[in-house]
This record gives structure tokens, sequence and C-alpha cells, in this order.
């Protein structure tokens, strides 16, 4: 790709945008930030040869969420079946997102994996062919899964507005 003066200007306008994407794909706020900070220092050691950093960045922090989700529920499942307790500490120092950020968030959330994670490729700008060559289907099915995410939020919302 280039210098590491262009990574260095990437890393600056791609870090927040890149948690918030792992974020609208259904983890938590610190497991996203782990995930981009691990993707971004993977795309640092690859940086010469990637030909789509932004996107490649958004696979790689995906892949790594899920990877350590299911790490740390085979964590608690070991700690709940050894008997011992789970810690519900809680850290001043996270951000708390407003109300409405939380909400939808939480509307993300109930959406099926496939049409959470399209979803937030979407909103980060990516389209129907981009998704789909970095997603590995089909652009019919990008729009699909699309179509279905959003008529699923605004059912949802429009159940609440009532």
């Amino acid at each position: 790709m280039g210098s590491s003066g262009e990574f260095d200007e990437f890393f600056r306008r791609q870090l927040a945008p890149l948690v918030a994407f792992v974020r609208r794909a259904g983890f938590g706020v610190e497991q996203s930030k782990d995930a981009a900070q691990e993707a971004m220092t993977r795309a640092y050691q690859e940086w010469s040869g990637l030909r789509s950093p932004r996107a490649w960045v958004r696979t790689v922090a995906y892949r790594a969420a899920i990877v350590e989700s299911a790490r740390a529920q085979e964590g608690v499942l070991r700690a709940v079946s050894g008997g011992w307790t789970v810690s519900t500490h809680h850290d001043p120092d996270v951000v708390t997102l407003g109300e409405e950020h939380e909400r939808l968030l939480e509307a993300l959330a109930s959406l099926p994996d496939r049409q959470r994670l399209v979803l937030a490729w979407h909103l980060d700008g990516f389209d129907y062919l981009e998704i789909a060559d970095h997603l590995d289907t089909s652009p019919t099915t990008v729009r699909s899964n699309l179509r279905h995410a959003r008529n699923a939020l605004k059912a949802r919302f429009a159940t609440r507005t009532r």
C-alpha cells in the first residue's frame, strides 16, 4: 500500500469508526476496542500488501471479536461449572453511550447475525458489491439481508412509538 505515514493517517481516521462497526455488529465496548486494536496491529504488519485496508480491518476486527467472544463464553462456562463467582466490576472509565445510541445497539442486537453484519458494513458506507466481496456472498444475498434487517428495525421502532 504505502508508507508508515499513510498508515498513521489511516489509523487516526479509522480506529473510532472501526470500533463503532464492531459495536454495531453486536459486540460490547471493550471487546470492540480490543478487536479494532488487533485488526489495526495486523494491518500495520500487512500494510504494504493491503488492497482495501478499510474493508480488510473490518473483516479482521469482526473475526477477532467472534474468536474473543467464544473464548469469553467458554471461560464463563468453566467458571460457572467450577462454582466460581463471576465479577460484576464496573469500570467508570468506560464511555457511556447516549440513550438513543444504546437503543440502536439493542435493536441491532435483536437481528440475526448475518443481517446485523451486513447492516454494519452498509452503515460504514460499503456498497452491495463491496459487502458481497468481503463477506464472500452474492450482492443479491446482501440486498436481501439488508432489506430484512431494515424491515425488522422499522417494525421494532414502529412498535415502540405507538
